[in-house]
């Protein structure tokens, strides 16, 4: 419970005090932020009940990619489940990267910068944690893509990361992309 009460005073401070790049100008929004985050950190392990899988549907295309997320403690929060290290510990955003973790929103354009699918990130797994670097591995999944030449991967706060649709080809519509130090 302590460690509950640190962890809600660690995120006020960081998303209201300090009021991180997230063009949240309202009081209210801010606190539901902050609310929602907590409710995630307290929440069990974030899985998805099967893999998901890439590739063409009868929607379209599903696209599945993985963010290897590397940064350190001011960046990355790891939420230690059971109290101690392990292979369920979750993770999230911080400062840096902020708005970015279970549920953020991943958006795909065509090369004409068209949306053309939008999904989530459907996981988040700490994968290194302790003193120094940490790196926490965001999944994603977007259904229903058309085909397209080129297709643009953004979700906030990271840039866009390109990729033809040959490229998807050749790896099976399953991304990995890394963003970090």
């Amino acid at each position: 419970m302590k460690r509950l009460g640190l962890i809600v005073v660690v995120l006020f401070v960081a998303v209201v005090v300090w009021r991180p790049a997230t063009g949240q100008d309202n009081y209210e929004e801010r606190i539901e932020d902050l609310e929602t985050r907590v409710a995630v950190l307290e929440g069990e392990p974030i899985e998805a009940d099967e893999e998901p899988v890439g590739g063409k549907t009868a929607d379209g295309y599903t696209l599945v990619g993985t963010y290897e997320v590397i940064g350190d403690s001011s960046n990355l929060y790891v939420n230690y489940v059971g109290g101690d290290r392990g292979p369920d510990d979750t993770c999230m955003g911080l400062n840096d990267f902020a708005n970015f973790g279970y549920g953020s929103v991943v958006t795909v354009a065509d090369g004409g910068d068209d949306a053309i699918g939008e999904g989530e990130i459907t996981r988040s797994l700490a994968t290194k944690t302790g003193v120094g670097e940490r790196r926490c591995e965001m999944q994603f999944v977007v259904e229903g893509l058309p085909k397209a030449t080129k297709y643009v991967i953004t979700v906030a706060p990271f840039g866009p990361a390109e990729v033809t649709f040959a490229q998807l080809e050749r790896l099976d519509w399953n991304l990995s992309l890394t963003v970090g130090e």
